[in-house]
């Protein structure tokens, strides 16, 4: 999912750069091992908890108003201006919880400063081979990750866009990019324009019910 963002009306697709799933994590004082004791937790002290993220309309905060839509939970949005202020306040106990890529949360969790409950992704990462994804856990249709791509002008001729496309294959496809997307947790996503219009039109529908239902705005 790519922060919601002020993108031109029918931008052309060029082509998707990558693909990481976040993790979703605790203070290490939160009485919650695993992601059903937490949501046990939240529901048993309705409006008590929270979870913090880098602004409104960051997957972060799309990913928590998602949690609780699936889980009925009632727990409240403290937004931050970046990630980095928001981790921190999860790490010094002033919120609970919140979603992180993996890489990012990682030195923090090596400290036990925070607990790691579940990944987003289809599969388990393998920064974190130990966590279980949401769909592991029940949650099926909690499958999602932070994801991000090349966009056109609406109105970009078809020829120019194929040639873009096949331009940033190509410099997706080095070795110093390949190792840096993997450094940074993500996954190489490489393909046609078709495929990653398909992509977001799959996409489009999950978000537009979280936004619709929790009345999320961009910052």
């Amino acid at each position: 999912m790519a922060r919601l963002s002020g993108l031109p009306a029918e931008p052309a697709s060029l082509v998707p750069a990558s693909r990481a799933a976040l993790v979703l994590y605790v203070n290490a004082g939160l009485p919650a091992t695993n992601l059903n004791q937490l949501v046990d937790l939240v529901k048993s002290h309705p409006g008590k908890y929270s979870y913090a993220s880098g602004g409104s309309g960051s997957p972060q905060h799309l990913m928590g108003e998602l949690l609780k839509l699936e889980k009925g939970l009632d727990s409240v949005h403290v937004p931050y201006k970046g990630q980095g202020p928001a981790m921190q306040d999860v790490v010094a106990g002033q919120v609970q919880m919140a979603f992180e890529t993996t890489t990012v949360i990682a030195p923090q969790l090596s400290s036990g400063r925070v607990r790691a409950l579940a990944t987003t992704g289809a599969e388990r990462s393998k920064n974190m081979p130990a966590v279980p994804t949401m769909k592991e856990l029940g949650m099926g249709d909690f499958v999602t990750e932070n994801w991000y791509g090349v966009f056109a002008p609406a109105q970009t001729p078809p020829a120019l866009v194929q040639r873009l496309n096949q331009a940033i294959n190509k410099v997706l496809e080095s070795k110093d990019v390949q190792a840096s997307l993997e450094k940074m947790g993500s996954r190489d996503v490489k393909g046609t324009p078709e495929q990653f219009a398909s992509f977001i039109a799959r996409e489009l529908p999950l978000w537009e019910l979280v936004v619709k239902r929790s009345g999320a705005k961009v910052d």
